[in-house]
């Protein structure tokens, strides 16, 4: 900002400069030239000239043209002997000069203010993407909680405070802020009550625990097509075993958004996976390129070694190590689930892959036959985080006890993903 100031003020004193300088400048002085003083000259010797014509004609006398020679020099003397005439100056005065200087910037900046974007000079990158900046947050919290403070029944305030502290990544403090504006709000809305279900999915750790199952159920009963509560229950839904109830959440959803959108093209695929899971045919959204259901399916690596070249190229591969603190309790028996997901929104898997666990560290791949869905490639076209989870049941579903660990985004193409477990289910 202060850059674009001091640009702002250089260009200013540049336009004023343009302006000012010539009135700094004094004209030339005015003064007889020596053309004029030569034609004056040549008038007196014609008069003189004249004069002498008559005394020789008779016209005049010799004392009249004596009197009229003495004349014609007293008057050329007055005009060659007389002081040159004063100069002339055109130089604006000094006061006139300082107005003009400061004028013209005083008129650009009114001019800007009016007609400009100030406030713009002020933006970070967050608000001109039309997001609120984390300073704009810090500053405007306060605010909101002297508001709700003064006006306890306040709804709108109370959601306003929950969205500044989940930016903020407070998420305690936006669950209860969430609670109020849900219990004050009349009619409910259901994308607050699914941001609510949100948070507390997410200091869960991704857990779909009681409250936020029935938060979800009233955002759905009060708007049945409300995009997040759909994508949210969905995956609550699948996480519960309940395939069939995700599939019809999910297939809600998508025929909620519009068929040209991203969000589509990334759901296709899992209710393509879903439908297979349930036997029932593809519909052909997510069938492009998909082996034929009777074509058995690469047979995944076990135990401790380097997983066996396929003929599909891996799309990320790396190796799990466990945390020394968590290696005593290592399950005996434990399947290993190494599957990939989009770093934020449901947690349904978008590849998987199941292995047989020897010893740590374990080497492990992902491949294209590896994806959830119709189309192998989906799953490759933007980040994923990759999770690698020892169960002790065998089962593809969470449960409490169970070992994991979470990479960072990763793109495709990363082969020396190191992935720690170091988590326990609650």
């Amino acid at each position: 900002m202060t850059a674009f100031w001091t640009v702002l003020a250089v260009l200013a004193c540049l336009a004023t400069a343009s302006l000012v300088w010539p009135l700094l400048r004094a004209a030339p002085a005015r003064s007889p030239t020596d053309d004029d003083a030569a034609r004056r000259l040549a008038i007196y010797r014609d008069r003189r000239r004249e004069i002498e014509a008559d005394q020789a004609a008779g016209r005049l006398t010799d004392a009249e043209a004596a009197r009229a020679l003495d004349e014609l020099a007293a008057e050329a003397e007055q005009q060659f002997s007389a002081p040159a005439a004063s100069t002339t100056s055109s130089r604006v005065p000094v006061a006139l000069v300082v107005g003009a200087a400061l004028f013209v910037p005083l008129l650009a900046a009114v001019i800007y203010d009016r007609t400009g974007a100030p406030g713009a000079v002020a933006m970070d990158e967050h608000e001109l993407r039309g997001e609120p900046s984390p300073a704009r947050i810090a500053q405007a919290i306060p605010s909101l909680e002297a508001r709700t403070r003064d006006k306890p029944d306040d709804a709108e305030a109370w959601a306003m405070l929950a969205e500044a502290r989940r930016i903020q990544g407070d998420l305690p403090a936006a669950a209860t802020a969430f609670a109020q504006a849900n219990r004050l709000l009349k009619p409910p809305s259901a994308r607050l009550l699914a941001d609510h279900a949100d948070v507390l999915v997410a200091i869960a750790g991704g857990e779909f625990g009681p409250e936020p199952l029935a938060l979800l159920e009233r955002a759905l009963a009060t708007d049945p097509n409300d995009t997040k509560a759909l994508a949210m229950m969905g995956a609550a839904r699948y996480r519960a075993g309940r395939t069939a109830d995700a599939l019809a959440l999910l297939t809600r959803l998508r025929d909620s958004l519009p068929p040209e959108s991203s969000q589509v093209a990334a759901i296709a695929p899992v209710i393509e996976r879903l439908r297979e899971e349930l036997g029932q045919p593809a519909t052909g959204a997510g069938a492009a390129g998909k082996a034929s259901p009777t074509t058995p399916a690469p047979a995944p690596p076990t135990g401790g070694s380097a997983p066996t070249a396929s003929t599909t190229a891996a799309v990320v591969a790396g190796r799990v190590e466990i945390a020394p603190a968590l290696a005593a309790r290592l399950p005996a028996g434990a399947t290993l689930f190494i599957s990939a997901r989009t770093p934020e929104g449901p947690r349904m898997p978008l590849a998987a892959r199941r292995l047989t666990p020897g010893a740590f560290p374990l080497a492990f791949e992902l491949t294209q036959a590896d994806a959830m869905g119709g189309t192998p490639r989906a799953w490759a076209t933007g980040p994923v985080v990759i999770e690698a989870r020892l169960s002790r049941s065998g089962q593809a579903l969470r449960e409490s006890g169970d070992l994991f660990g979470v990479s960072a985004p990763v793109t495709a193409g990363e082969r020396s993903l190191v992935i720690r477990i170091d988590q326990v289910v609650p």
